[in-house]
This record gives structure tokens, C-alpha cells and sequence, in this order.
């Protein structure tokens, strides 16, 4: 019953490792209230991001987790707001790995923005290898940002409604390689 992320990074973010955990949005969602008594079934999904990453300089770890079922929030839910991202790394994040993550049925499984930076392309600096990507419609979205490593990592369509792989905008410094 989390309403917004499952974790938030604020601040001066270094030396972190976020590890073998599991976040999950289950269908439907009940709603509950300040005692834990269900309210409403009628708001569906529920979550922001499971892991929201707004500052650096890192390192930052994202290793051995599952993210599953992530969609944009709407009116009425217990959450601000997010687009259905699992991971997403913005304002002024950089220094991030992730490694050995499942990502399973989120709108968008990562996505690494622009975000309140001052820079015109800020140098995230992320590495994302060896990561399973399954079942996305908007898969990875990079927008207005350098400095991105994408290699070893596997992605699956098996329910057809996946639109794109990769979604870049106005990119720099960008490698793509050994994806399957």
C-alpha cells in the first residue's frame, strides 16, 4: 500500500546500494484509510516509481531487484504523480548502475529525463548491463541527457504490446551494444 516511491533519493546521494528488493503494484488496488481498513477498490494502481533517484554524484547501485507492474498515476490515487516508470533518474542524479534488475509490465521500465538540471545534455553517467526488460510499451526513455552505457542487457515482448525498445531525445554520448 505504498502511495508514492518505493524509494526516494533527495539530497547529496553517494555510496548507496538499493539490492534484492521486490517492488510490486498488484491489481486492483484497495484504498485504504489512516486505520487500514479498505475504503475503495476503485483507484487501480497505485505507486509513483519504485526507485526515484533526483541527485548524485553517486555512486549509486541498483542490483538484483524486480520492479513490476508500474502505470501512471491519476486523480484520485494517494500518490503526486508519475508516468508508470519503474526507475526513474532526474534533476540532478548521476553516478547510477543497474545491474542484474528484472523489469517486469511497467509503462516505462526506465527512464532517465532532463529533469530541473541548469545543462543542456547533464552527463547522467549510468551504466545499465545485464538487466532483463520484459514486456514495456515505452521500454527506456532517455530525453535531454549524455553520458549512457547501455550493453548485456535482454528485453522480451512476449504480450505483442510493446511499441519500442529504446525512446532517445536529443541524446549525447550514448552506447548501445550486445542487447538481445
Amino acid at each position: 500500500d505504498i502511495g508514492a516511491d518505493g524509494v526516494q533519493l533527495q539530497g547529496m546521494s553517494r555510496n548507496t546500494l538499493i539490492t534484492s528488493n521486490k517492488f510490486e503494484v498488484i491489481r486492483p488496488y484497495k484504498y485504504r484509510d489512516m486505520n487500514g481498513n479498505v475504503v475503495s477498490t476503485k483507484f487501480g494502481n497505485v505507486g509513483e516509481n519504485a526507485i526515484d533517484i533526483k541527485n548524485g554524484p553517486g555512486p549509486i547501485m541498483i542490483s538484483g531487484n524486480v520492479i513490476k507492474g508500474f502505470r501512471p498515476t491519476v486523480s484520485g490515487q494517494d500518490a503526486s504523480g508519475a508516468s508508470g516508470e519503474g526507475v526513474v533518474i532526474h534533476e540532478k542524479a548521476k553516478g547510477v548502475s543497474l545491474h542484474r534488475n528484472h523489469f517486469i509490465d511497467n509503462t516505462i521500465h526506465l527512464s532517465a529525463v532532463k529533469g530541473s538540471s541548469q545543462d543542456n545534455l547533464p552527463a547522467r553517467d549510468l551504466e545499465i548491463r545485464n538487466n532483463i526488460f520484459e514486456n514495456s510499451p515505452s521500454g527506456l526513455r532517455f530525453e535531454y541527457v549524455s553520458s549512457i552505457r547501455i550493453y548485456n542487457n535482454t528485453f522480451l515482448n512476449d504480450s505483442g504490446t510493446g511499441k519500442r525498445l529504446l525512446r532517445l531525445q536529443n541524446v549525447g554520448n550514448m552506447e548501445v551494444m550486445n542487447n538481445v
